[in-house]
């Protein structure tokens, strides 16, 4: 199976061998028995990669240049891909030097927009939602070269009260998921194919009043900081001195803290976040 996401070819292989080349702009996927592990989910960073292991789906050993893995089972196209294409792809883009944030995106009238906020915040979605409008970039995982950022795979988790076929070309329950969502794969004209410079940053915050305020310089780089994929042991002042000039650029870009009310729907929130973008950008 090959497939392109954050624009790169990225192909799924058995085992590596010399037949198994990589060409410039490709990432292998290499199958890997015995490297499974049992228990909670982790993420550990050695010198050269990294290990995560996703609790009842399967465990990898991210590379600079391959990524190798081991299923605890066989699943759908959509769940492999959706799991596959989160954690792991972060960790190799954070071993590849780019800026790596826990976001999702959405382009609209040339501009990519970025949602942040904690799991379980609603970004997921009221991305789905925002596809009414808007076209579909990244779920969970940002990655940027300078104000760019990539796309990944109209491929995204949401509950079933909120699958649209209008929308949704296929979708595959999860089993492991503890929110009870479904791998969802959207359908391409929703998806948005090549790379988008960000245009602006919202900070999803749910509470009893609705408002939006701007953020400061300093709160926008706090938020940056906080979203992002960052080593906290043994980091060195090079590593930080080039986390700070790839997160600056961002920090450039006008950012906004939403409120929104716990009680509202996420269709109401979505127009009233497209209808921000009409009236101040």
């Amino acid at each position: 199976m090959s497939i392109t996401a954050y624009c790169k070819k990225i192909n799924f292989l058995d085992c590596p061998n010399k037949s198994h080349s990589k060409a410039l702009g490709e990432l292998n996927f290499f199958t890997e028995k015995g490297l499974l592990q049992k228990g909670k989910s982790y993420i550990q960073k050695y010198d050269n990669y990294f290990i995560f292991h996703k609790k009842n789906f399967g465990t990898f050993k991210i590379y600079k240049d391959a990524i190798h893995y081991d299923l605890a089972k066989n699943f759908t196209k959509n769940v492999k891909l959706s799991i596959c294409l989160n954690q792991p792809m972060a960790c190799n883009g954070y071993l590849n030097d780019f800026l790596v944030m826990h976001c999702s995106a959405f382009y609209y009238k040339n501009f990519a927009y970025l949602l942040l906020g904690q799991s379980g915040s609603g970004k997921s979605t009221l991305l789905f939602h925002i596809l009414k409008y808007a076209k579909f970039v990244t779920e969970d995982i940002g990655i940027f070269d300078r104000e760019n950022i990539y796309p990944s795979f109209p491929i995204t988790k949401i509950t079933d009260e909120h699958i649209n076929s209008n929308f949704i070309e296929s979708e595959s329950k999860i089993s492991f998921d503890e929110r009870g969502r479904y791998s969802c794969k959207i359908k391409e004209k929703y998806f948005k194919k090549r790379s988008a410079p960000v245009g602006g940053i919202f900070i999803l915050n749910r509470c009893k009043k609705e408002n939006v305020t701007a953020l400061s310089l300093s709160e926008k780089i706090s938020a940056i900081y906080s979203s992002s994929l960052r080593l906290i042991e043994d980091v060195d002042h090079k590593y930080e001195e080039n986390f700070f000039k790839k997160a600056s650029i961002l920090a450039k870009i006008n950012a906004f803290r939403i409120n929104i009310p716990s009680n509202e729907d996420a269709p109401s929130s979505a127009k009233k976040l497209i209808k921000f973008l009409d009236e101040n950008f």
